[in-house]
């Protein structure tokens, strides 16, 4: 698989918090090939992937990407058609306006629509941004037709087409986190090339709901029970109007390997030696507090798991233009391989 095909394809899919199953049954059919046993969907969207069960005694590391993305979903459908919303997941108010989106409905193609948005020309400098329970879709339908297209707790997307930008970078909406999915998926498949060299078990988990607290993530990683973990998600890249001393993810310069009080420091220090090693260029983020992912969760899961944090550096976060480095995703993949490969035999 390339990483650059599996980003594409994945961007594309609808997977709302809590509305996943389209892209996990994207995930799960690309798992498929390379899973050691059928790849299950549990009831909370999580899609899960054995690349090897673990022997009495070994190590289990589980790698996991949230699948899911922010969005939308329908509140109540107005007199004159227009579709009232309210937020699912950490929505910016201020890029919705006037912006294409796409309804998924009762149809089996979404229903294209447009966020309504007063003209410039009957505005005044003292409008306020539009909060979000202000806002209204357009799908250019009656009361009556859009009843029989759209319902309560549908959800709503970007309308946006991934692309290509220069050389490696790439841009779309839900590259937080289907370029960690992808990643994880890369590392998967080259897992599972040298199963039978491996010293301990290694599964793959998509987790729901991260948008939303990782409620899908932590049911599911407390099945899995893991020894060990390496989570994977996107971290911020500095632009020209950020705090470049706050900031040091850079486009390019590899995984971000995270530290925390929640984080192993004995797994974030050898992910970095082993980077090093290895020639794999990596970065270091330091946080003082939560990381904000589903290491969080997944590292108080039972009895306390040894937990680490890759994160690929992305510029835009929760927009439709996200844009992130394809070599840092491939660079993400390889780090997870040597790992897995070195876990259980005598050097961690």
């Amino acid at each position: 698989m390339e990483a650059i095909e599996l980003i594409q394809t994945l961007a594309q899919v609808n997977g709302v918090s809590g509305g996943e199953s389209s892209v996990s049954g994207v995930i799960a059919e690309l798992c498929a090939p390379f899973s050691e046993s059928p790849v299950q969907i549990d009831g909370f969207n999580n899609v899960i992937c054995t690349i090897r069960p673990p022997k009495e005694g070994e190590p289990h590391l589980l790698l996991e990407a949230h699948l899911d993305e922010i969005g939308f979903m329908v509140t109540s459908i107005a007199d004159d058609g227009l579709l009232h919303v309210t937020p699912c997941g950490g929505v910016d108010r201020r890029l919705q306006a006037a912006s294409p989106v796409l309804v998924w409905g009762r149809p089996k193609t979404p229903i294209p629509g447009v966020v309504g948005y007063l003209p410039p020309s009957l505005d005044t400098p003292q409008h306020p941004t539009q909060k979000v329970d202000e806002m209204v879709i357009d799908i250019g339908y009656s009361k009556e037709k859009a009843k029989t297209l759209v319902t309560w707790g549908d959800r709503v997307t970007a309308d946006m087409e991934p692309m290509c930008l220069r050389e490696t970078r790439f841009t779309g909406k839900a590259l937080d986190n289907r370029s960690g999915c992808a990643a994880l998926l890369l590392a998967g498949e080259m897992l599972a090339a040298c199963r039978d060299r491996l010293h301990c078990g290694v599964t793959l988990l998509f987790g729901s709901m991260e948008e939303v607290g990782s409620a899908g993530t932590r049911a599911a990683a407390y099945d899995i029970a893991p020894t060990h973990a390496i989570v994977v998600d996107v971290s911020f890249s500095p632009t020209h109007d950020m705090p470049q001393q706050k900031y040091t993810g850079r486009l390019g310069d590899g995984p971000m390997i995270g530290y925390a009080p929640i984080l192993s420091k004995e797994l974030s220090r050898y992910l970095e030696k082993t980077a090093r090693k290895n020639s794999i260029p990596c970065q270091v983020e330091v946080m003082g507090g939560r990381t904000g992912t589903d290491a969080d969760a997944i590292a108080v899961t039972r009895g306390g798991v040894k937990t680490g944090l890759l994160s690929i550096p992305q510029r835009y976060m929760h927009t439709p233009v996200e844009v992130v480095d394809i070599n840092d995703v491939k660079q993400t993949a390889m780090l997870m391989l040597f790992y897995g490969y070195a876990l259980g035999g005598g050097t961690i």
